[in-house]
């Protein structure tokens, strides 16, 4: 029965559609297709089902054919199809009390809302069906130029001292003005525009202050004022980041175009889809600008990088706070891995990533020099460090007894630490020794006594909430046992490795400078990757490198440079110059070469000519050297990240290195 019924229904309402004037015949031909009248169908089955089930009795009189299909529901419910407005539930309530005979006021206003709820849930499953898209876009596209050219005289028509009216007024204003952005300076006008800026808030308490379109309209005003700092900014950072938001807030307007109500929908999109194409007009234009001043270098090639510039040493710094941060017994770690990898960077950035209850007392033992006084010199460095940390984080620092330190510097350290201890309550101190071989190079020409090492153990054993971190070239276990023995059971390691391709590409193309201005091609970034390997000092002194020719060409010899970095910028930059400048990590890596395992030096000379590699059999018949060195010396160069093996080929890790060698610069 009901099947007829909605059938009957949806016949009646499309009928009527297909009589009106001044439908295009697009419209019309959606209207005769089957399956658009079997969706009306099937939406007014399911809203009627739903209707029944919050209100059975209004139900069982309003569900039969004589109403459902008399000309005024049938044009309300047309109404609701073709996408012409609100029905006024009203209307309907007063048709269902005439068909009940009851026209008093209480029935009148209940009829009313039960109607409301009927034409709501209509509209939801209208909505949804998929079938009926076509006629709902067919009908707003054709009246979207319509309400444009009309809408400035509802504006003027509209009372705003009616209940409704200011949003009314203020939505109506807003979206006309944001209609009549033409170019991308009336665009970035309205950004700065206060009378936009305030009809695209709601009237606070107003009733229409909920309406989805309010959301599009936050959504407009932000495009608009990113907009406006694409025209105001002199920084090309600055504009490429507010041009990037303005077209995200853009975007998505369009992608939740089906949120926004009928009535404002195709303005909206029409809206949307222009200020897109206005900004990304824009942002070539943006993508094109060329500095007018020397760009300030960001790369650093000297100093350890500041945290803010510390690019691509999470992972490490996320483990030492895992060991250290909220433990109780923090351990002791050693912190290796190869040459100009960044680690003294990340020693010196610990303690402000740490919070306030570890403190990092750093001491480079490359600068007490040659440790005249011996142990003296070396236990009043970390005393004078401890404290200088303390008081950097103003919590309690004893005083330094130089003369008990001259008389005996180990007792007095070992006094020093628990005194340190009385202060320390729930707080932890790491003592950080950066360059820890030097304290070998010290034991061994008689510097230091040999037991050093144990002393500093047993100093910090007193003290749980003290440990060591000792950062360098090596693991403990490369260098003499019996000097670094009494660290061995209790020392985590912690390897600092090459920089991982995106960490790269974010510390060349992205630096920490809202001023920098220039840009690299995909092809001069992934060239750079290939030469360092994703070595931190030699990428970022390439960049350094860069910067510099750029600035010469440009302002120092008047020469037009494009504001992106090629491939062959890149080559242009490493010539004899760059290895002159690269000269201490280079022969420092060649020196390390001479310690431990013997003839590492013999397979670097042996593999230089061989951008692609060797196999380890080829390795041994060049070399001449037996199998059990070829593998001892490479299994140590590959520990050390100078060499590698891949796809059963050992080649180097660093191509810069290699061509270093192979211009015979390592002797």
């Amino acid at each position: 029965m009901f099947d007829t019924l909605f059938a009957a229904v949806a016949e009646a309402v499309f009928n009527l559609l297909l009589q009106e004037r001044g439908l295009t015949e697009r419209v019309r031909a959606v209207l005769r297709i089957d399956p658009e009248r079997r969706g009306f169908q099937i939406a007014l089955a399911r809203a009627c089902s739903d209707f029944t089930q919050q209100h059975p009795a209004w139900a069982a009189a309003l569900f039969d054919q004589h109403f459902l299909t008399q000309p005024e529901v049938v044009e309300l419910l047309s109404r609701l199809l073709a996408r012409r407005g609100q029905p006024d539930p009203a209307r309907m309530a007063a048709l269902w009390a005439a068909q009940l005979h009851r026209a008093d006021p209480a029935s009148r206003a209940e009829a009313a809302t039960v109607a409301a709820d009927f034409l709501r849930l209509l509209e939801a499953e209208l909505d949804a069906r998929p079938e009926l898209r076509a006629l709902s876009e067919s009908r707003d596209s054709a009246a979207v130029k319509d309400n444009t050219d009309t809408i400035a005289t509802e504006i003027t028509a509209l009372r705003r001292d009616l209940p409704g009216g200011e949003a009314c007024y203020r939505l109506a204003s807003a979206l006309a003005r944001a209609r009549r952005c033409n170019r991308f300076a009336d665009l970035a006008a309205l950004g700065g525009d206060e009378s936009f800026l305030t009809a695209t808030h709601p009237p606070v308490g107003d009733p229409l202050a909920q309406r989805e379109t309010w959301t599009t309209l936050e959504r407009l005003r932000r495009a608009a004022q990113e907009a406006h700092t694409v025209q105001t900014s002199v920084s090309r950072m600055v504009r490429s980041q507010a041009l990037n938001r303005a077209l995200a807030e853009v975007n998505e307007i369009l992608t939740g175009i089906a949120q926004v109500p009928r009535a404002e929908r195709e303005l909206v999109r029409a809206i949307a889809t222009a200020w897109r194409d206005l900004l990304l007009n824009t942002a070539a234009e943006v993508g094109q600008a060329a500095p007018t001043k020397p760009v300030r270098n960001p790369y650093i090639i000297g100093d350890p990088v500041p945290g803010n510039r510390l690019v691509g040493r999470d992972d490490v710094l996320r483990r030492l706070e895992e060991l250290w941060y909220g433990s109780a017994n923090p351990p002791s770690v050693v912190i290796f891995g190869h040459r100009r990898m960044g680690k003294t960077s990340i020693l010196r950035n610990l303690d402000g990533r740490l919070g306030s209850r570890v403190h990092v007392a750093y001491v480079n033992l490359l600068l007490p020099g040659s440790l005249r006084n011996g142990a003296v010199d070396l236990f009043v460095k970390l005393a004078d460090s401890i404290a200088d940390t303390l008081r950097h984080k103003q919590a309690p620092a004893p005083p330094i007894d130089d003369a008990a330190f001259e008389r005996r510097p180990e007792l007095a350290f070992e006094r020093y630490l628990k005194q340190v201890g009385a202060t320390l309550n729930e707080q932890r101190l790491i003592i950080a020794l950066d360059e820890f071989e030097r304290l070998e190079e010290w034991i061994t020409n008689g510097r230091l006594p040999t037991d050093i090492l144990k002393t500093l153990r047993s100093s910090i054993q007193m003290d749980e909430r003290i440990a060591f971190a000792f950062a360098g070239l090596h693991t403990l276990e490369e260098m003499r046992s019996d000097y670094f023995q009494p660290f061995f059971a209790s020392v985590i390691p912690v390897k600092v490795s090459f920089l991982s391709r995106g960490a790269v590409d974010q510390a060349l193309a992205n630096p920490p400078d809202p001023e920098f201005a220039l840009d690299y091609e995909r092809e001069a970034l992934d060239h750079i990757w290939e030469l360092t390997g994703g070595q931190p000092y030699l990428v970022q002194l390439i960049g350094h490198r860069l910067i510099s020719r750029f600035n010469t060409l440009s302002f120092e010899q008047g020469k037009t440079q494009a504001p992106r970095f090629r491939r062959a910028d890149v080559e242009a930059v490493i010539t004899t110059d760059f290895y002159d400048q690269a000269r201490s990590y280079f022969t420092g890596v060649w020196g390390q070469a001479q310690h431990g395992a013997p003839e590492q030096q013999t397979m670097l000379r042996c593999l230089a000519p061989h951008p692609d590699g060797l196999p380890r059999a080829r390795l041994c018949a060049i070399s001449g050297l037996p199998e059990r060195t070829v593998d001892q010396a490479l299994q140590t160069l590959c520990r050390h990240d100078v060499v590698h093996e891949l796809d059963g080929q050992w080649r180097y890790t660093v191509e810069l290195f290699r061509r270093w060698v192979e211009m015979g610069r390592g002797g």
